[in-house]
């Protein structure tokens, strides 16, 4: 259907229609009427809206520019997803990060009038320009008419249809921001960047009536049409945006608390968490209502959606991940999305900036002091008990705080008033946005007084409609607030990336007469300067404090106790960011725990060490039990492969349970600086009755990202051995990684190179030196547009003489072994293999795989070795990725024939392995 209504017609339509209009009285109204029919069968809305502009600038306006944002979600060929797939992190999933083939979505204009007259216009990707048939004076109003149609994408996302729920956040052509400067933007921009006026909205549904839908302001009245169509009329007032969400499986419960009728939409598995979501919702309005102003609104909706975000907000509305529903009994991540998607009908909703990191980040402070008003704590990210201990209590702060110091020790942190599209990657925006910004806010908090950042927040929720809040705007306000000049505070920590590091490097404490005197020296090893707290402690619990500036270089205070001193700190108050806490005490905090298995340090000002039992059993069926003890700071986070400490010390005690034998490894681990802000450097010594082992590693991560790819690691081994007899070998070994996969474990696009060269120098008399030399290349893409292929070429050689471990790596490396107990020996290999991931599900995949290679030896025998399996593979984009391939069959060909063997092969992690 097209409507090609002249502009009084229209009007005089929509008051009759539409008879109690929202309005303003002001000289700067914008008013959407929009009318939207859904086609289920093509997943298609044919729409025609209405637009009442006026000019609230100081210059005349010759066009218009408007957001066609569902073309962000345009169907992509396969040849396109591999160019746009150069921007995900190395978790996420090409195949499940883009709409497929026929299944994306856009919005397609078929006409507009400007005041009746037809208009021209150009649409370019997700920005539409409308050019004027006069210009619009200051003061002046004008009606756009837009007739177009919506293409609802099957993708799970904030604009899509998954799995029986409709999800509409962004679906009409939207107007520009238009400030009293003129237009903020002349170019399309990004989604997250982009910031609306408030307007009134009257906008009507044409829905089958079977859908139960939760939108944006209220419902004015609704209709039965012949066919099973309900009328809906929605009106909202004084709004950024208009949303709505469907699904015909929604059960509701409403409840009402200061006058705001609350909606809860939840799926019929989650009865009990969607009434409980209801509770989380009303006490979140209350709580922000009464610190930052009544919530502007007449009712609320919370709903359950199938998002794989942990929560979206609209305004009226906001929309929590399923999965959060589902760990509602052991994780407080519900209440904590709710609280902060709440937050947002304050900060982004009442007041918004384009800087990313001001909406979401005062929402995850207000989220923070939420959760501590009701949790007397952050909240638990997972909690309960399982077989007495505890898996485990992590702080819901625990991994946005280990992001940011992650970034930081490794210095690629970005600034915080980076707009969207300039950060390096996502998890550089999450570490400024959502992990620092929160932290930054708190030391604000702490330094202005609790009420005078509450008087900054109104401050800011009280700006003028089509105010754009920025960095400088924030500081000023601040300042006035005070009364004292604070850009030293927002230069440091939010324009740029400054760090902060206090340490006691000493402390001294002699008995004079009757008291003591306690003399700590304190170093300033950041680039930031803050004022801190330190304070004493003393044998009978009692606290001595000083203030210190934090200004110079070193520092030395002196305390004055009639008792003897227990512990000296800095900030132990944790008021301040700093990013290597550790050394904020003197002594050290180094608790001991007894666990089944090791859990992460979740306190970065403590070291903990962990005592677990140990189960091993081997490829020689001799398995073995022992005892493990750990030590560390606070886990880091991907950097880019595997779990990385500041510093770790492991420790192993084990003995077999068929072969009486001990054996016991120390290996301890730590990043040094002066190598690189991502070198490691590493030794380990292991012991057992046949040999003894020394080892020390050096590695080389170069990458301008956190954990995405590309990447490169230049690995230096050194090893020394002394078996039972009295032999001594050492060796050498080189290895350097090139990584450009597209996803890290199971990919999905691109290439990896690994050389390895490696020397080793054994006895003299027995003439055990060798040379090792390996070349391995992957490659991955897609076949049919949804079935990973990967190719893998091997090969190596071993020059010289060795013993039988280092002869069958070349042949472990090659993948080539069949039955891992299988140690045949092999001075050379050749090897090429492909396989095929079919995925069945999110998480689950089969693969099948075939192997052919070349093993020789020295002397001339020559083994063709050819294997073909079939497999799952579980947690493809994971640290927990697990790859079993059952059967495995292997024939082995060789001079005396060959057979066919039976045989399974169970691989975690990702490989190359070694690196």
């Amino acid at each position: 259907m097209r409507f090609r209504y002249r502009l009084g017609t229209m009007l005089c339509l929509i008051f009759v229609l539409f008879p109690s209009a929202p309005s303003r009285a002001n000289d700067q109204r914008l008013c959407y009427y929009i009318d939207a029919a859904l086609d289920e069968k093509e997943l298609l809305l044919r729409a025609h809206q209405l637009v009442l502009v006026s000019n609230w600038a100081k210059e005349p306006l010759n066009r218009l520019y408007f957001h066609l944002f569902p073309n962000e979600f345009a169907a992509v060929k396969g040849t396109e997803l591999r160019r746009l797939s150069a921007g995900l992190d190395a978790f996420e999933d090409p195949l499940a990060a883009f709409p497929p083939k026929e299944k994306g979505g856009y919005i397609e204009i078929q006409s507009v009038l400007v005041d009746g007259q037809i208009a021209e216009y150009v649409v370019r990707g997700t920005w539409m320009a409308v050019l004027l048939p006069q210009v619009l004076p200051p003061g002046d109003q004008m009606g756009v008419e837009i007739t177009f149609s919506t293409k609802i994408p099957c993708f799970n996302s904030y604009f899509g249809y998954w799995k029986g729920i409709y999800t509409m956040a962004i679906w009409y052509p939207q107007l520009a921001f238009l400030t009293s400067q003129g237009w903020l933007y002349e170019e399309g921009v990004d989604v997250q960047e982009s910031l609306a006026n408030f307007a009134d909205y009257r906008v009507r549904l044409r829905l089958p009536a079977k859908l139960v839908v939760a939108a944006t302001g209220c419902l004015e009245g609704s209709r039965q049409e012949q066919g099973e169509v309900s009328v809906q009329t929605w009106s909202a007032g004084h709004v950024r945006c208009f949303g709505w969400v469907a699904s015909a499986s929604f059960m509701l419960i409403t409840s009402s608390v200061q006058g705001v009728l609350v909606r809860s939409y939840f799926l019929p598995q989650h009865q009990k968490q969607g009434l409980v979501a209801g509770t989380y919702a009303r006490r979140a309005l209350v709580f922000y209502g009464n610190r930052l102003g009544s919530y502007p609104r007449e009712q609320y909706a919370v709903v359950e959606t199938h998002l794989t975000l942990a929560g979206l907000s609209m305004p009226g509305l906001c929309l929590i991940s399923s999965s959060l529903y589902a760990l509602s009994g052991i994780s407080d991540l519900l209440e904590a999305t709710i609280a902060h998607e709440v937050a947002h009908q304050w900060w982004g909703e009442k007041v918004d900036a384009r800087e990313l990191w001001f909406c979401e980040g005062f929402a995850r402070f207000w989220e923070s002091a939420y959760m501590r008003a009701h949790h007397f704590g952050d909240g638990w990210l997972i909690k309960g008990l399982f077989l007495g201990q505890p898996i485990s209590y992590l702080p819901l702060s625990w991994p946005s705080r280990s992001l940011y110091l992650n970034l930081a020790r490794l210095e690629m942190e970005d600034s915080c008033t980076l707009v969207a599209g300039q950060f390096r990657e996502s998890l550089s925006y999450q570490g400024a946005v959502y992990a620092k910004v929160p932290l930054v806010l708190k030391m604000l908090s702490h330094i202005l007084g609790d009420e005078a950042f509450l008087i900054l927040c109104r401050r800011l929720l009280d700006l003028p409609d089509h105010t754009v809040v920025t960095t400088a705007l924030l500081m000023d306000l601040a300042g006035e607030v005070v009364g004292r000049d604070m850009s030293w505070f927002f230069q440091q920590w939010f324009e740029s990336t400054h760090r902060c590091d206090y340490a006691i490097s000493k402390m001294s404490c002699r008995q004079v007469g009757d008291g003591y005197i306690t003399r700590l020296y304190l170093n300033k090893r950041g680039n930031a300067v803050m004022p801190l707290e330190v304070t004493l402690e003393l044998r009978d619990g009692s606290r001595l404090r000083r203030n210190w500036d934090g200004k110079s270089e070193k520092h030395e205070v002196l305390f004055f106790s009639a008792l003897p001193v227990r512990r000296a700190s800095l900030d132990p108050r944790n008021r301040v960011l700093d990013f290597r806490p550790f050394n904020n005490y003197y002594p050290r905090k180094m608790p001991v725990k007894i666990s089944l298995w090791p859990l992460p340090n979740v306190t970065p000002e403590v070291r903990n060490w962990y005592i677990s039992p140990l189960l091993r059993i081997s490829s020689t069926k001799d398995e073995q039990i022992g005892i493990s003890l750990n030590m560390g700071d606070m886990i880091l986070m991907w950097a880019p492969f595997w779990f990385q400490r500041e510093q770790g010390l492991r420790g192993e005690v084990r003995r077999g349970c068929r072969r009486a034998e001990w054996f016991w490894q120390v290996g301890y681990s730590r990043r040094v600086r002066l190598l690189g802000s991502r070198s490691l450097v590493g030794a380990r010594c292991s012991w057992a009755e046949r040999e003894g082992k020394v080892e020390g590693t050096v590695r080389w991560i170069k990458s301008p990202y956190l954990c995405r790819t590309p990447y490169k690691i230049l690995k230096l081994q050194g090893r020394c051995r002394k078996k039972w007899a009295g032999e001594i070998d050492l060796s050498l070994r080189l290895e350097f990684l090139v990584d450009r996969r597209r996803t890290v474990f199971f990919p999905t696009f691109g290439d990896l190179y690994l050389l390895t060269l490696e020397k080793g120098i054994g006895p003299l008399e027995k003439d055990l030196s060798y040379n090792l030399f390996s070349l391995e290349i992957w490659h991955h893409n897609l076949l049919f547009g949804k079935l990973r292929y990967a190719h893998r070429f091997f090969g190596g050689i071993l020059v010289g003489s060795s013993d039988q471990e280092r002869k069958f790596q070349i042949r472990r490396d090659a993948q080539l072994v069949g039955v891992w107990g299988d140690s045949k020996r092999g001075d050379g290999c050749l090897a090429i293999g492909q396989e095929l991931n079919w995925p069945l599900s999110g998480c689950l995949s089969i693969g099948t795989f075939g192997k052919s290679g070349f093993i020789w030896q020295r002397e001339g025998y020559t083994e063709m070795v050819c294997q073909l399996g079939i497999g799952l593979r579980f947690m493809g984009n994971s640290p927990l990725a697990i790859q079993i391939d059952l059967p495995t069959a292997t024939r082995d060909v060789g001079e005396k024939g060959g057979s066919w063997r039976l045989g399974w092969s169970l691989r975690m992690g990702p490989g190359p392995r070694g690196i």
